[in-house]
């Protein structure tokens, strides 16, 4: 017993020391080699290095802030520098005096800009170093072999660096035999075919990360991945086109926790999951997986002694009435059946054996969720999730005991009711609410102290009211299409020093006043929309500020003056959307200099007068221009706008679009993923009927399909460009209503994308080009109202168009037009029509006239024709006229001599 104390003394003391301590608790002193290393570390951060004010010339490195040594040694064995622990980041290159630090175990520099430099290699000559994350650290470049020479580490991490990172072989994992965690993710690793024998090689891995590593370039079926020792396997957003491989459920017992989801895993779900028993975490959502939810899983979760707590099997094909399986998850904490084509009828007895539940996701299924509003659940949740299930028409009263909710969406719910007073102070840490697409009424409390609330969304609903106070710290704000009145002065409340506001839609309201001038501190703003209100006054000067801003929505205002110089700033625009105001002035040239990403510029029914500017050619991005209904003139430029010449496959959306995806996970410790892909508003008339648009702003297949061109009710004169015709990728040209002459391009027919073509009330002349006929997509054609003639084109889709898209040429024939063509006429009869479409009468001319003309060319085409046709007379022909020549060339200078003679005899004197 003596010598077991002893032992346990001794253990104890050499853990104590040896054992890392922070620097206010240590005995021993920094040793001056590794505070210089640092202090040189420091210097290569320039300014940015001013989080680190602790790091002074004089004192003890030990005691300096995320700096720790050994209790004993005093030397540094870890540098904590994440972000997370500041809000300062650090900027430059790393030193290579690190190398001063050989005792160095922990290295986290994550979370920082290292401005795409290349991990460095010399970080492979620290052989002491136990743990290194540079994640989210702005790396590009190769990832260095040398950090093969680390046999001590046990944790590397160098995900999410924007896919800058590149990996060309794996074979210097080899040497990190110690590896018990290995991250991945977001690093381009996928054109390294033999990844998984590199992995394989790894006989201590415990946790492997891959999400988003495009792994699936290789083979139709996912290769074996040695998982015998795995406890963590990461697979997302690979986009597998398979089955789920037999091989996870052959050697994963050990897994505890399974990440599979944004694949394109296909098929049922395996019944070989009770095979692995040992699972706490199951996501295999975001895949193309179809039928029940299989038995087997059904009874690996509900098992007396079930380690699984967190299920995710959103966004899938599954089926099924939920009504028959429901209660066999009541074992577990999270549980997402969302956006998939699960039916029923929820009740409270479907829910009373759930006790510890936290998530709950239920959105986007054929539900009914009919609970009495006297049931008070017996478990308490973080995350309540059923958008598109049907809860009303009463606000669910059931929620109220609901204290810890920091994740509610009820949008699409179809309630109509008062939001009831307890709701708006339900929980204090709530950070997103979404109560969108009801028909929810009352006044919009003030939010100013929900200090929690990032993302709001109360659109779509019957709110009315001034606009409220909200958080400053607010990163979403939709309040778009209800009755919400008043100023918008309340907005500057929201945009202080700090402030964190991405996203401010207060459209289609009945808002009015002018929009203040209170923008200087928007730099974190990418989305204003103020469309379709009753705002009056200039466009503020201060929008300058708002340089982040990639969609500027002021439509159907009453906005007027220029449109301001300091818009220029605005350098990321992808939408700029002025139309139906009262702006006037030229359009400003600096749109096309300075705004090159623009994808959309309308600037529809306004007061712009003077010429399109030629500048507007420059911005290669745009896929839509709007600037119909102002008072333009001269002619339209010859330009080509690049991303209309491509076509795009990608369907559109006709009408409202908008999408929120939104990603809340619960693991150990909860927390929040957003991600705004929408919310890129626009209004614009299409096919005759106004619509309002919003869709993914970069890249987004909205604004990429629908491509238009709308120059309508000007005064542009001149003919169309042929440069337009090269818009192969063009779904509407909108050219109608102005002054345009000449004739259409014979080559427009090559535009077959084109939905809607209108081209009336215009000068045009000549005949409708026969290409027309090959545009089998066109829905829309117009080109009354012209001076158009001849026969109208007919074949495929042209022969659907009715009269009214030709009426006012009074010199078109065919169908439809009642006025038929003649089948053929003749020489005479053809110069004849055309002579009376001049102002000829032939019928007025002399037949005297008509006699010698005819005579004229009879007989030159006579004498002329046989020469061309007879060789012989040609030779004769031209002999006779050469001998001519030659008797003229002598009889003229002895004529001449002879005349000269005689008219000098006749002057001198007898």
């Amino acid at each position: 017993m003596r010598l077991m104390m002893l032992q346990l003394l001794a253990i104890t003391i050499t853990l104590i020391s040896s054992g890392p301590t922070w620097g206010d608790e240590l005995k021993g002193q920094c040793v001056e080699g590794e505070r210089q290393a640092l202090l040189k570390f420091k210097e290569a951060f320039g300014n940015t290095s001013n989080r680190l004010s602790s790091w002074t010339s004089r004192g003890d490195c030990c005691k300096w802030r995320q700096v720790r040594c050994n209790g004993t040694t005093g030397h540094v064995i870890s540098l904590d520098l994440s972000r997370s622990y500041s809000n300062g980041t650090l900027r430059g290159e790393i030193s290579s005096s690190l190398l001063g630090l050989p005792y160095l175990t922990y290295l986290d520099l994550s979370h920082n800009d290292f401005m795409k430099t290349q991990v460095p290699e010399f970080l492979g000559s620290l052989h002491h170093l136990e743990h290194l994350n540079l994640s989210s650290a702005n790396f590009s470049g190769n990832i260095p072999y040398q950090l093969g020479n680390l046999s001590c580490l046990q944790s590397l991490v160098l995900s999410s660096n924007d896919f800058n990172l590149i990996v060309n072989n794996l074979d210097w994992l080899h040497g990190l035999s110690s590896l018990k965690v290995l991250d991945l993710s977001y690093v381009q690793i996928g054109s390294v075919e033999n990844w998984h024998d590199a992995l394989n090689m790894l006989p201590s891995l415990v946790e492997l990360h891959l999400a988003s590593c495009e792994l699936s370039n290789h083979p139709l079926s996912l290769p074996y991945v040695n998982i015998t020792s795995l406890e963590v396997l990461d697979l997302r957003r690979n986009y597998f086109n398979v089955t789920i491989p037999d091989w996870l459920f052959e050697a994963g017992h050990r897994l505890r926790h399974l990440y599979l989801s944004q694949n394109k895993f296909e098929g049922q779900i395996p019944d070989k999951f009770h095979n692995m028993k040992s699972l706490v975490s199951l996501d295999i959502s975001k895949n193309n997986l179809i039928g029940p939810i299989p038995s087997t899983l059904r009874e690996l979760a509900n098992q007396r002694h079930s380690l699984l707590k967190e299920l995710y099997l959103g966004n899938n094909l599954l089926n099924g009435t939920l009504e028959n399986c429901l209660a066999q998850f009541s074992g577990l904490v999270a549980l997402d059946l969302s956006q998939n084509n699960f039916e029923g009828v929820i009740t409270e007895a479907h829910l009373d054996k759930f006790r510890n539940l936290k998530e709950m996701a239920l959105s986007s299924n054929r539900l009914t969720i009919n609970l009495k509003d006297d049931w008070v659940p017996s478990f308490e949740l973080e995350v309540l999730r059923l958008a598109h299930c049907r809860l009303g028409p009463e606000f669910p009263r059931w929620i109220q005991p609901q204290k810890s909710l920091y994740i509610i969406d009820l949008s699409c719910a179809d309630i109509s009711d008062a939001v009831p007073d307890w709701f708006w102070s339900l929980s204090p840490t709530i950070r997103y609410l979404n109560l969108s697409y009801n028909h929810l009424t009352g006044f919009v409390p003030d939010l100013s102290s929900y200090i929690s609330l990032i993302y709001l969304d109360l659109s779509k609903n019957n709110f009315s009211g001034p606009l409220p106070l909200f958080p400053q710290n607010i990163n979403v704000l939709d309040l778009g299409e209800n009755t919400i009145f008043g100023p918008i002065s309340h907005v500057c409340a929201m945009l202080g020093v700090n402030n964190s506001l991405d996203v401010l839609d207060l459209s289609f309201n009945n808002l009015s006043g002018n929009i203040p001038n209170c923008w200087t501190y928007g730099q974190s703003l990418t989305t204003l929309n103020l469309a379709n209100n009753h705002l009056s006054g200039p466009i503020p000067d201060s929008f300058g500020s708002l340089i982040t801003l990639l969609t500027l929505s002021l439509d159907r205002n009453n906005i007027s003056g220029k449109i301001p110089l300091s818009l220029k700033n605005c350098k990321s625009l992808v939408l700029l959307d002025l139309g139906y105001n009262q702006l006037s002035g030229t359009i400003p040239t600096w749109i096309g200099e300075e705004l090159q990403p623009l994808k959309a510029l309308i600037l529809s029914s306004n007061a712009f007068e003077g010429y399109i500017p030629l500048q507007l050619c420059q911005l290669k991005e745009l896929v839509i221009l709007a600037i119909s209904l102002n008072q333009l003139s001269g002619a339209i430029p010859q330009c080509v706008f690049p991303n209309m010449v491509v076509k795009q496959n990608t369907p559109y959306i006709n009408g409202l679009y908008s999408r929120i995806d939104f990603e809340g996970e619960y693991i150990s410790h909860p927390y929040l993923i957003l991600h705004y892909h929408d919310l890129v508003p626009f209004a614009l008339i299409w096919k005759r009927n106004y619509y309002v648009y919003s869709g993914h702003y970069a890249g987004d297949w909205a604004l990429s399909s629908l491509k238009i061109i709308d120059l309508s009710s000007n005064s542009l004169s001149g003919d169309i460009p042929q440069e337009i015709t090269r818009h192969v990728g063009l779904k509407s040209l909108n050219l109608s209503r102005n002054k345009l002459n000449g004739s259409i391009p014979l080559n427009i027919g090559e535009m077959k994308s084109l939905e809607a073509l209108d081209l009336s009330m215009n000068q045009l002349s000549g005949s409708i080009p026969t290409s027309i006929a090959t545009m089998d997509e066109l829905q829309i054609w117009n080109v009354s109202n012209n001076n158009l003639s001849g026969e109208i084109p007919s074949g495929n889709h042209l022969d659907t168009f009715d009269s009214s898209s030709y009426m006012g040429n009074p010199n078109l024939c065919g169908h439809p037009l009642t006025s038929k063509c003649p089948p053929e006429e003749s020489l005479q009869d053809s110069h004849h029509r055309q002579g009376q479409a001049q102002g000829w009468d032939w019928d007025k001319i002399h037949p005297f006239y008509l006699s010698m003309a005819l005579g004229f060319i009879t007989s030159f085409w006579a004498f002329w024709g046989s020469l061309l046709i007879c060789s012989s007379w040609r030779h004769a022909y031209f002999h006779f006229l050469s001998h001519i020549c030659d008797k003229v060339y002598i009889i003229t200078p002895v004529v001449v001599a002879k005349l000269r003679r005689q008219f000098w005899s006749q002057q001198v004197p007898k």
